[in-house]
């Protein structure tokens, strides 16, 4: 309709029988015309990305839960056959886990031949399923089901100590599991890094966090707690292997490489 009232108006002013102000005023509603149809198509467009985006965040969550929540319920050997698989499926894709993988192991062990280095690999990204299946069985259970998945303990009794304590628990093995069997009987505080995909880090905070067991993100929040629980007399733990980034540590040379 705009565009048709500048066409009438245009042609009455070049019959002379217009006035120049009300074309300009029809050039001008048909130019706010335009402009709300872009913006209405712009607005549309939002919603629908917005849209699109709460669909995929809702079917991830939904994906990632029924898949931990499927291998919570696999016995521990089945459990740990579904968690080969996935390492194996690590190994023969080109997966970042098997790129950091390769580097790492030419960095610690340059002396095994290409052979050893590959069969080495495999081995470790086998693991690595394991590790993930078999995490998910551990925060999906119940601490006191966990503790007796646990045979032997060694040096317990240096956590009954009066002194302030913090254990050192690097990235091998399960070791999901230190925290909970710990937090069965005592209360203690990790250190933890959040992980980027927000309903992933959510689901397992929601596990982690509760009971005796406190987490505390990797940043001046969680220093802060670790300070607290400490000043009580809790046990603190931490994953020294962690990266917190060069703004939140020392570099320092691995293996005499910087």
């Amino acid at each position: 309709m705009a565009n048709e009232k500048v066409i009438e108006e245009k042609t009455k002013y070049d019959n002379a029988r217009g006035q120049k102000s009300l074309l300009i005023a029809a050039q001008k509603n048909a130019n706010l015309a335009r402009l709300s149809n872009v913006q209405a198509a712009a607005s549309y467009q939002k919603i629908i990305i917005d849209y699109r985006a709460a669909t995929d965040q809702l079917f991830n969550k939904k994906m990632t839960g029924f898949f931990l929540s499927f291998c919570s319920h696999l016995p521990l050997k089945l459990n740990h056959y579904l968690g080969a698989f996935i390492g194996q499926l690590l190994y023969l894709l080109n997966t970042d886990a098997k790129k950091v993988t390769r580097q790492n192991i030419a960095i610690c062990f340059s002396e095994l031949s290409k052979n050893e280095q590959r069969s080495l690999i495999k081995k470790s990204l086998i693991e690595t399923g394991k590790n993930l299946t078999e995490s998910s069985l551990i925060w999906n259970q119940s601490f006191s089901k966990n503790a007796n998945l646990i045979r032997n303990i060694h040096g317990e009794h240096y956590l009954d100590t009066d002194e302030n304590t913090i254990l050192l628990v690097p990235h091998l093995g399960c070791w999901e599991i230190t925290g909970r069997v710990i937090a069965n009987t005592r209360a203690i505080t990790f250190l933890f890094k959040p992980l980027k995909k927000q309903q992933q880090n959510q689901y397992l905070f929601e596990r982690r966090n509760q009971g005796n067991l406190t987490m505390a993100s990797a940043d001046q929040s969680g220093v802060l707690k670790l300070q607290r629980a400490l000043k009580h007399g809790e046990l603190v733990g931490m994953l020294p292997d962690q990266d917190p980034g060069q703004e939140g540590s020392i570099i320092a040379p691995f293996f005499n490489l910087p």
